[in-house]
C-alpha cells in the first residue's frame, strides 16, 4: 500500500464520518426546532415529535412540497407512478430479488381507490 493510496482512504473515511456527524446534528436541531414550536409542549407529545415515524412524516412532506406536489391531483398522479412501477417490478423477478422483496408485499403496497379516500 502506498502512502498516496493510504491518505486517500483516510480522507474519504474522514469525509464520511463527517457527513454522518453533519446528518445526525441536523436531525438533532429539527427535532429539538420541531418541540420548541409545539403549542403542546406535554412531554408524551414531545416524546411523539422526537421518534422516527414523526421525522419520516415531515421528511415525506418535505419532498412533496420541494417536488411541487402540492394539489390532490399531484398527489393521485403520484400514486399512479408507484403503483406502475409496483406492477412493473413484480414483472421482474430478478430485480425483486436483488431488492429482497416478494410479490406479496409489492402488491400489498400499491395504492387503492379506497386508501385514497
Amino acid at each position: 500500500m502506498t502512502a498516496r493510496y493510504s491518505f486517500s482512504q483516510t480522507q474519504a473515511l474522514e469525509n464520511d464520518l463527517e457527513l454522518l456527524e453533519v446528518l445526525r446534528w441536523g436531525r438533532k436541531e429539527f427535532a429539538e426546532q420541531l418541540c420548541r414550536q409545539s403549542r403542546d409542549q406535554k412531554p408524551g407529545i414531545l416524546d411523539v415529535l422526537r421518534s422516527e415515524p414523526a421525522y419520516q412524516i415531515t421528511e415525506f412532506l418535505y419532498l412533496l412540497q420541494a417536488r411541487g406536489i402540492t394539489t390532490e391531483e399531484d398527489v393521485a398522479n403520484l400514486a399512479e407512478i408507484h403503483n406502475k412501477y409496483l406492477v412493473d417490478l413484480t414483472k421482474d423477478a430478478e430485480k425483486m430479488r436483488r431488492l429482497g422483496l416478494k410479490q406479496e408485499r409489492l402488491l400489498d403496497a400499491i395504492f387503492t381507490a379506497r386508501a385514497r379516500c
